[in-house]
């Protein structure tokens, strides 16, 4: 079962890790080669990662944490990300003005991955297990937490303590403090995301499904043989109702063991092609999950 890749339907994930790895870069290059910084120094502190480990871990999580953006949509995925950011940053500062970051605090999105790590767990199911003892079986959600989890020791003290208030800061968002979850940016911020910055790898354009063409065919079928049977009296009432060619319950998979599945929900298969799944393995994940969407999308995004 093909999976949805690159950015598509997740234009503020792609911003975000294109500013963060190309502040990194910049500034990593003004420091090696001892010259001014060319990154601002608040821009600095909130994106630009000190070290080149740092920033393979931060933007490999940040890359996969796009799952969220299309499960929730652009708009709220970046007020997530603004409000998270902010309450992290003013979390350590508190912490540096009470003296627990005697050793500074680390430059980065720290606030922003470890609060989206807390939206991971929640909503995110896991869709496989692996047994790797007698009765002790792992999560394929296990390899990203490892990854986190040497992101938040990279620092020591300084990245442990931003973990920490990002974690506060996703658990606080996803308490609904102080109706948190009903900020929204402006519409225009998510527009020009996807105008300027959503365009530079492309990928946003869908790709084609194996079955489409059947799917379409299928459809071409009915729709002559619908007008078949408006033409005239003389056209059997049976050569509407027949089944059309290519139709069931996904094209090109699953056989004769599809019949036996239940029909895909047409509202679970929008909500998932608007997640940016294609309509094709969107209805075949939903048979194999009996409708149950959140399973539906840990079958597409892990298989």
């Amino acid at each position: 079962m093909p999976t949805i890749t690159g950015f598509r339907h997740a234009p503020v994930s792609k911003g975000i890790i294109f500013l963060s790895a190309g502040a990194s870069i910049l500034s990593q290059a003004a420091r090696a080669s001892r010259r001014v910084q060319l990154v601002p120094g608040v821009l600095s502190r909130a994106l630009v990662f000190r070290s080149p480990a740092e920033l393979l871990f931060g933007t490999l999580v940040l890359y996969y944490f796009r799952v969220l953006e299309r499960e929730s949509g652009s708009n709220k995925f970046g007020a997530f990300a603004a409000a998270s950011t902010g309450i992290s940053a003013l979390l350590q500062w508190v912490a540096a003005r009470s003296g627990l970051a005697a050793s500074g605090l680390p430059s980065g999105p720290y606030g922003l991955i470890f609060a989206a790590f807390v939206q991971y767990f929640f909503q995110v199911p896991a869709s496989n297990k692996v047994v790797v003892w007698p009765g002790w079986r792992l999560s394929d959600k296990v390899f990203l937490y490892l990854v986190g989890l040497q992101l938040l020791l990279s620092g020591g003290t300084s990245s442990l303590l931003a973990g920490c208030s990002g974690l506060a800061a996703g658990l606080l968002w996803r308490a609904n403090v102080a109706g948190l979850k009903r900020f929204r940016l402006p519409g225009f911020v998510a527009r020009f995301f996807s105008a300027t910055l959503g365009a530079l790898l492309g990928g946003d354009a869908a790709p084609a499904q194996p079955g489409a063409h059947g799917t379409a065919a299928g459809a071409g079928h009915q729709r002559r043989g619908g007008a078949n049977a408006a033409a005239g009296p003389g056209t059997r009432p049976a050569a509407a109702a027949a089944p059309a060619p290519g139709a069931g319950a996904v094209s090109g998979a699953g056989g004769g063991a599809a019949a036996h599945l239940p029909p895909p929900s047409p509202e679970a298969v929008e909500q998932l092609v608007a997640m940016g799944f294609g309509a094709a393995e969107s209805e075949r994940a939903l048979q194999l999950a009996h409708n149950d969407v959140q399973a539906a999308i840990g079958l597409l995004l892990n298989n």
